[in-house]
């Protein structure tokens, strides 16, 4: 079982269904991305770098894809909490399949242009 497994083994209910469907969605798009643990969160690795990391709290969930894809999708993602790293979004109002895909098609890009592979 993969840290991100037992992470999401330990959780219940509509967080741990939400939750799934991003790693499956990382997993269908990034099918070599190893699961760790990277800064105390469960997370998908590209090689050495963090691909997007994701955590469940008591009111929100987060997922974690560094500070390129949030600044570049600053619009879409103006209704959502963001920090720096962070795009933080709840049951009731869930980030979509489509931007998601971008956070994590783009997050994929930088992480290959910056080891020259693009």
């Amino acid at each position: 079982m993969t840290e991100v497994e037992k992470y999401l083994a330990a959780l219940e209910g509509p967080h741990k269904a939400t939750l799934t469907h991003v790693c499956e969605v990382v997993r269908e798009l990034v099918p070599d991305a190893e699961e760790v643990t990277s800064y105390g969160v469960p997370s998908f690795k590209f090689g050495k770098d963090l691909l997007l990391g994701l955590a469940s709290y008591k009111r929100f969930m987060s997922i974690y894809p560094t500070s390129g894809p949030i600044r570049e999708f600053k619009k879409e993602l103006s209704e959502y909490e963001t920090s720096r790293g962070a795009i933080r979004f709840t049951i009731e109002h869930p980030m979509s399949d489509s931007l998601l895909k971008k956070i994590i098609l783009h997050r994929l890009k930088d992480i290959r242009e910056s080891r020259g592979l693009e």
